[in-house]
């Protein structure tokens, strides 16, 4: 019986080792798939600006270019506003400022991650809930998934900010010569959303982009 519960525990420690590192290999090529998608995005983007700044298909220049423009913008809105609902649950439920509870609290960030993943309500956990009776000594918690969960948050973060610190340079390198003249003049970080105010503007007949240049 002893020779059983210790093959047990092996086995149980195994099983885990072996599940935290799938669950940090699927980590990786997630972050490496945001990275991907961002790239095809600014690419896509700088794409439909060369559209419609060389005119490139005459007349359906314009017309092609803001469609491109808008489909990133409802793509980006899509998939952008459910992060946001549960990144906005997971802070009201945490105080909104995580280090205070944390501090205060003894609150791991572990958990915080641990419940903002779960919000999602995703199949593995959805599993784990079910069966955690029975099958939970042999799945990692989220104290074990800890330093894999944190550095997969922070690189999510790095990710976004590298991208629009590489959008910001690629606009005025490529994007902002070929826009209208009264682009080069528009000040602060206004210049940066025209070629979405300008997409906008053409299909749906707004005047958004006259209201970036009037308010600069």
């Amino acid at each position: 019986m002893r020779f059983l519960s210790i093959a047990e525990i092996f086995m149980k420690a195994v099983v885990k080792s072996s599940v935290i590192r799938f669950i940090g290999e699927q980590l990786n090529k997630t972050i490496r798939k945001q990275i991907i998608n961002n790239c095809v995005k600014i690419a896509v983007l700088l794409i439909a600006i060369l559209v419609y700044g060389f005119s490139l298909f005459g007349q359906a220049s314009l017309f092609i270019g803001s469609v491109i423009i808008v489909a990133l913008i409802f793509h980006s809105v899509f998939f952008t506003i459910p992060k946001m609902i549960r990144l906005l649950l997971t802070m009201k439920r945490y105080k909104i400022i995580p280090l205070i509870p944390m501090i205060f609290e003894g609150i791991r960030p572990s958990e915080i991650v641990a419940f903002y993943i779960g919000s999602w309500g995703s199949l593995a956990m959805a599993i784990k809930k079910e069966f955690d009776k029975t099958i939970g000594d042999w799945l990692p918690t989220a104290d074990e998934l800890a330093d894999k969960l944190m550095v997969y948050v922070g690189l999510r973060f790095f990710v976004f900010v590298v991208s629009i610190v590489v959008y910001i340079i690629l606009f005025n390198l490529v994007a902002r010569p070929l826009l209208f003249s009264s682009a080069s003049g528009i000040a602060e970080l206004r210049a940066y959303a025209l070629p979405f105010s300008m997409a906008i503007d053409f299909l749906f007949n707004t005047e958004i982009t006259q209201w970036i240049i009037g308010e600069s």
